[in-house]
């Protein structure tokens, strides 16, 4: 038998709090603090990585942060924005896919 002798806290709703009561209730654990363990720590969590799709983001900022100087300057007059578009709806499409 494991020693439990660490509490962790946390606040609901009076609302969730009977929902989460009446669920422990109905399953097999034998107290709240079981079902509750079981629900956290045998659940499956989901985990997103979203590194790649930052890293996409800041890059294609600044590449359009730099065409926005040389603009400024007089540099370039006229830019075809279809790449960075096109980069941009993949990266929203990719987190459209993450939900």
């Amino acid at each position: 038998m494991r020693q439990r002798n660490k509490q962790i806290n946390i606040r609901v709703t009076e609302k969730d709090r009977t929902k989460i009561i009446k669920l422990a209730a109905k399953s097999r654990c034998k107290s709240l603090t079981d079902y509750i363990l079981d629900k956290a720590l045998n659940k499956e969590i989901i985990q997103y990585d979203l590194h790649e799709i930052n890293v996409r983001l800041s890059r294609l900022g600044g590449e359009i942060n730099h065409l926005v100087m040389l603009s400024h300057q007089g540099k370039i007059k006229l830019v075809n924005l279809t790449k960075y578009t096109k980069e941009l709806e993949e990266l929203q499409e990719a987190l459209k896919n993450i939900k």
